[in-house]
């Protein structure tokens, strides 16, 4: 194992690929994968200034969070802690293992849960949300999972996390 490279499992905005480059300042391709994360579901509970909530992980033993795994080096992983807000307590980093869709292989990933929550799921922001739609449908999630995520723009929020 090439202790220079973390796998990224990105479940909100930070799948869309021109949102990473960006946060990176890089330049060259990401090696990507799609892969599911069980007994989690995706919620919009992560206080931000001035703006609506961001996109966090919570325990579901029910649940399914569809995202994207991204091969980083540690300088792109410094760089990520710090636009996450892991330094101020925004985030936390943690390892889970996700299932890649592809080969159903089983991947140990770094991820990001909030740390600055309120106390309910609410609406996000109409171009938060479609930065997280823009990579879902880059990536090719699946579209009961992309329905989903639709569901958060109306405020009524459809229960498909049990699809596969």
């Amino acid at each position: 194992m090439n202790l220079d490279v973390c796998l990224y499992f990105a479940y909100g905005s930070n799948m869309y690929t021109k949102q990473m480059k960006e946060r990176l300042s890089r330049t060259s391709p990401f090696e990507a994968q799609v892969a599911v994360l069980r007994g989690y579901r995706l919620v919009f509970n992560k206080a931000r200034q001035n703006a609506g909530p961001a996109g966090n992980i919570v325990y579901d033993p029910s649940g399914i969070v569809f995202g994207v795994i991204y091969t980083l080096n540690q300088d792109e992983l410094k760089k990520l802690d710090k636009k996450e807000g892991v330094h101020s307590g925004q985030y936390g980093r943690t390892e889970i293992s996700v299932e890649t869709v592809e080969s159903g292989k089983i991947q140990v990933c770094t991820t990001y849960i909030a740390q600055a929550i309120t106390n309910d799921n609410r609406r996000p922001d109409k171009d938060y949300l479609d930065k997280i739609l823009n990579g879902a449908r880059e990536h090719r999630l699946p579209e009961s999972y992309i329905d989903y995520l639709n569901s958060f723009a109306s405020g009524i929020n459809v229960n498909l996390l049990n699809e596969k």
